[in-house]
């Protein structure tokens, strides 16, 4: 039993140390105009674990332009009505993201 209860432990903390986190959002702001005219601008950020994951989706939350808020595991592909910003989690940012 103990031994089991080990794996199991060890593929959770695996899984967490193998798969990213993408938060995904649509910037209603800078959708429709400028690089994104006639399409929609997606914001993508990528975390390392779920925690990080956790508090940019709160970040963007506090954020009136963003919408459509997700967090995913696997990285997230849009067509061409999309333009694309990722950004990578940064702790000490202004908004926990940077480019």
């Amino acid at each position: 039993m103990c031994y089991y209860l080990t794996i199991v432990i060890n593929k959770v903390f695996e899984r967490q140390v193998l798969f990213m986190y993408y938060v995904t959002a649509t910037d209603k702001f800078m959708s429709g105009w400028g690089l994104a005219e006639n399409k929609t601008n997606k914001v993508v950020v990528v975390c390392e674990n779920w925690q990080e994951a956790r508090e940019v989706e709160e970040a963007l939350h506090s954020r009136d332009e963003m919408k459509y808020i997700n967090v995913r595991s696997s990285k997230p592909y849009y067509n061409n009505n999309y333009v694309i910003s990722w950004y990578k989690y940064n702790k000490n940012a202004r908004f926990k993201f940077s480019e």
